[in-house]
């Protein structure tokens, strides 16, 4: 399904109420029309990443949102371009950091760097992460 408009993925949203369709989870839409609906609707951050074709130019966005709740969410995506996920392993905030150090699609050269985070969990993470080979 394309989602063409900002107002159609408001309606969608608006019909789930509270579960998620497959639209709003596959639904493929242009970065314009994501940034609308989130300009239209910031609550609806949290359920425009829940989308699996999201284009990477909205999870840079969003992963330099005011709100940690939204920068958490995009940390957890699997996919997601290189310099965001650079970006959020060095986030002020800790859970953020450790959903980097936890996400399974983390690379070897954010891990070396997490390896040392202030953090002694994240750190512990990712220094295992390495040692085991568990990186992207």
């Amino acid at each position: 399904m394309t989602i063409t408009s900002a107002a159609e993925f408001l309606e969608l949203a608006k019909q789930s109420e509270g579960t998620v369709s497959e639209e709003i989870r596959w639904g493929e839409a242009s970065q314009e029309v994501w940034l609308e609906v989130i300009a239209l609707d910031p609550e609806l951050k949290t359920v425009v990443l829940i989308n699996k074709r999201l284009p990477f130019g909205v999870l840079e966005v969003l992963s330099h949102d005011a709100d940690r709740r939204v920068r958490y969410t995009v940390a957890t995506k699997r996919k997601m371009p290189l310099h965001v996920m650079e970006t959020l392993s060095r986030d002020s905030d800790v859970l953020v950091r450790s959903a980097i150090a936890w996400n399974g699609s983390a690379t070897r050269q954010v891990l070396e760097q997490m390896a040392f985070d202030p953090e002694k969990e994240i750190a512990e993470k990712a220094r295992q992460r390495l040692n085991d080979g568990e990186f992207r």
